[in-house]
């Protein structure tokens, strides 16, 4: 699925979770990935629409990335890992 480009994808398939809840699982599982290789505003809406479906280790990674954020916005020591 990396091939066809993961981030367009994820729009149409939140659409289809709409109308089949049963999928939600699959693409909260794909969301991640697709946050690894760009920020997209679809694979977070993922996510957040299905909060119950989240992994705890990927709730755990976001919230260190907005707190890495935060402080690094205030210029203070970050302390977090640059990005890839």
């Amino acid at each position: 699925m990396e091939s066809v480009g993961l981030a367009a994808l994820l729009k149409p398939l939140w659409h289809l979770t709409l109308r089949r809840p049963e999928l939600a699982e699959r693409l909260v599982a794909t969301a991640p990935a697709a946050l690894r290789t760009f920020p997209t505003l679809e694979a977070g809406r993922c996510l957040t629409d299905h909060p119950d479906l989240v992994h705890p280790a990927v709730e755990l990674l976001a919230s260190n990335r907005a707190e890495c954020r935060r402080n690094s916005r205030k210029g203070g020591a970050t302390g977090c890992a640059s990005r890839r």
